[in-house]
């Protein structure tokens, strides 16, 4: 069995290397005899032991990539508006990048398909959360003359300056001392701002446009106006409703969003129903780019009045990694749209774990107001008035939540623990009912600890662990026999929950912190006790997600953890019985993740397959190292016609390929990708 050897030091690897690439070029042209001893690993992977093993924080999304364009070349003329606020009139697009930062530009587009109206506004599409823009509604009548463009100015900024743009989504700093203000300017285009303008201003100053009409009632006009596509404008009665710009070249976010200087605005991010961003929001502009799905391209500038659920959507994205902004957000939301129903449950939940029961009770009520069925706001309801003593006022809430017709199973066991609670509250405490009301707390959780949802788990192991809590404090003032010995069984199975509960989280959040100290000592250089560590954080994020359900990213993350690992046993130790271990749960963690096509990694993807295959073809498990070879080289093709990865990169996984093959004495097959590495390899650095 061939084995290995290039694992052994980078002198002897590089020897290697190159005696594979001309063993590769001469099986091209002449037959093999007898089966090749060598396969090879993509070169980033044989120095992943230099490589940090990282795991991502997520503080609700990432930046998107930096794409390399000549913004010397892309002015645009900014100009205020009427109304003061933010106003568009030039902009040149400049080539997109779809592939990730590095990446040659892809052949030029195929020609577009005929003009047509678009007529939904951004509201619908925000809430909706669909996938595209709204569909065609006919033919464009007629070509009309648009007016004059404004005198374009010259560039806004240099390529360096461009270069130092901040990102479109900035990372969220730290809690300030203070409640963050907004800066709200709403947007306007060429003199027109959604919400003010009527339609009589809008045609005389921009000149008649073809009439649109959707089936649903929308009506507005459409214009050509250079250097854009298509410029559209939807109408609510006799104002202006939104205005849709269609670029004529799809543009990347960070360069559009310099460009109509947004860059430094906190943005929430769209997703469709399978997780694929479609589009950027900028929620105190009013404004909306909606995006090629599962890239950083914009294809359209969507502008409408400020939009209540564009604020609200983006306190949810940051509640957990900045609070004080997310409630920013929230109450800006209500100012805009008092009825928000959304907005005032979020800020209820947050006060609520703050303690601020005063302002609790006023969103709470506000909140039941707005929409009397909602049980979840009933139960914070009830929270907030039993901490500020009125627990006659909180029996009240939750008994009337008991009453309802069909309360879940959760909703029951909640009120039952709250009523627990107010059983030990009042001025005579009832400890029996207290005990009761806790036990049935208890009985109605506890079958939901095996429900698939995790928010059901955690909601129902905080009532276990209240429920237990309070049974035995209810036993320690109470008048019962065998406190002594009851009381500690009681402790003891809240111990448990909390175990279960807290440490699965202590764990996570304590692999998380390893991962970035083990990023950081690399960074230093510092390699001492690199794969123990590597492994012991491992350990830690392992348990901390067997009751955690894992997002695409997390799960690409921890696989590249695993991944490294099994490629260190490989490369420091030709360990590799135990690398394929490490292998067997990187594996499931990547299948049908589609956050590598959505990063631009497919390529790094299936070169990362390709060298697995290696370790599982040593410990004789052949079937599964062709597998994972084709898989990866199928991947690797993917990337080269996405122009991700250099088409020479594939020399190294048909090579190996050929040599498996040869060994298994299948000459055709092996000699088929000989020729195919050597192709490869003599493509030189050019994408395909």
């Amino acid at each position: 069995m061939a084995m290995l050897r290039s694992h052994s030091s980078p002198t002897l690897h590089a020897f290697l290397l190159t005696a594979c690439v001309a063993a590769a070029v001469a099986n091209a042209a002449e037959p093999q005899s007898g089966p090749r001893t060598l396969m090879r690993l993509p070169g980033w992977v044989d120095s992943a032991t230099e490589s940090a093993p990282q795991m991502d924080t997520p503080a609700g999304r990432r930046a998107a990539p930096a794409p390399l364009v000549d913004t010397a070349s892309a002015p645009v003329t900014n100009a205020v508006g009427p109304s003061g606020g933010t106003a568009w009139n030039e902009l040149v697009p400049v080539a997109a990048a779809d592939g990730p930062p590095g990446t040659r530009q892809a052949a030029p587009a195929a020609p577009k398909p005929p003009l047509v109206p678009e007529t939904n506004g951004l509201k619908r599409w925000i809430n909706n959360r669909v996938a595209q823009l709204p569909k065609p509604t006919g033919l464009i009548a007629k070509p009309v003359d648009p007016p004059a463009p404004a005198e374009k100015a010259e560039p806004t900024a240099t390529p360096a300056a461009a270069k130092a743009a901040a990102p479109v989504n900035a990372p969220v700093a730290a809690t300030p001392d203070e409640m963050p203000t907004l800066s709200i300017d709403p947007a306007s285009f060429r003199g027109v701002n959604p919400g003010k303008t009527t339609r009589a201003e809008l045609l005389a100053s921009w000149g008649a446009g073809e009439a649109l009409g959707g089936g649903d009632g929308t009506t507005g006009f459409a214009w050509k106006i250079e250097p854009f596509d298509r410029v559209e404008v939807a109408l609510d009665g006799d104002t202006v409703a939104t205005i849709l710009v269609k670029l004529a070249e799809p543009v990347p976010v960070t360069e559009l969003a310099r460009q109509l200087e947004i860059a430094d605005i906190r943005t929430v991010t769209i997703f469709d129903d399978q997780g694929v961003s479609i589009g950027e929001v900028y929620p105190e502009r009013g404004v909306i780019l909606s995006v090629k799905p599962g890239t950083q391209s914009a294809t359209a500038i969507m502008i409408e009045p400020l939009d209540p659920e564009s604020f609200v959507l983006r306190a949810e994205s940051e509640i957990e990694s900045c609070s004080a902004y997310a409630v920013a957000d929230l109450q800006y939301a209500i100012q805009i749209d008092p009825q928000h129903v959304r907005a005032h449950r979020l800020l209820l939940g947050m006060t609520t774990e703050q303690g601020k029961w005063t302002q609790a009770i006023t969103l709470a009520e506000t909140a039941t107001r707005l929409d009397p069925a909602d049980a979840w706001t009933q139960l914070k309801y009830a929270s907030a008035l039993l901490a500020l003593d009125r627990p006659a006022e909180a029996r009240a809430v939750l008994m009337a939540v008991k009453a309802r017709e069909n309360p879940s199973p959760l909703v029951v066991a909640q009120a039952e623990r709250l009523l627990g609670r107010v059983a030990l509250a009042g001025a005579t405490p009832d400890h029996q009912a207290a005990v009761q009301h806790f036990a049935e707390a208890i009985r109605r959780a506890s079958p939901l600890l095996v429900k698939r949802a995790p928010a059901v788990q955690t909601a129902a192991r905080e009532v276990l662990l209240d429920a237990h809590l309070g049974t035995a404090l209810a036993i320690a003032r109470g008048t019962w026999q065998q406190k002594g010995r009851v009381i500690p069984k009681w402790i003891s199975r809240s111990e448990t929950i909390v175990t279960e509960f807290q440490g699965r989280q202590i764990d996570w959040e304590t692999g998380q912190g390893l991962a970035d100290a083990l990023a950081a000592a690399q960074k230093r250089g510092d390699a001492a006790d690199l794969l123990d560590n590597a492994t012991l954080t491992a350990a830690y994020l392992e348990r901390g997600a067997e009751q955690r359900e894992l997002t695409a990213a997390e799960r690409k993350k921890m696989g590249e953890l695993m991944f490294r690992i099994g490629i260190m046993y490989s490369l420091q130790r030709g360990d590799h019985a135990t690398a394929v271990t490490w292998f067997d749960r990187t594996v499931p963690l990547w299948e049908g993740n589609d956050n590598f096509d959505r990063d631009g990694d497919l390529g790094r993807l299936g070169e990362s397959y390709v060298s697995m295959a290696i370790s599982y073809w040593q410990v004789d498990r052949r079937a599964d190292a062709l597998a994972l070879s084709r898989h990866g080289v199928d991947l690797m093709v993917a990337a080269v016609d996405k122009s991700q990865l250099e088409e020479r990169s594939l020399a190294v996984a048909y090579g190996n390929l050929s040599t498996m093959y040869a060994e298994e004495g299948d000459d055709k097959q092996s000699q088929t990708y000989a020729e195919m590495a050597s192709r490869a390899e003599a493509s030189g650095s050019t994408l395909r």
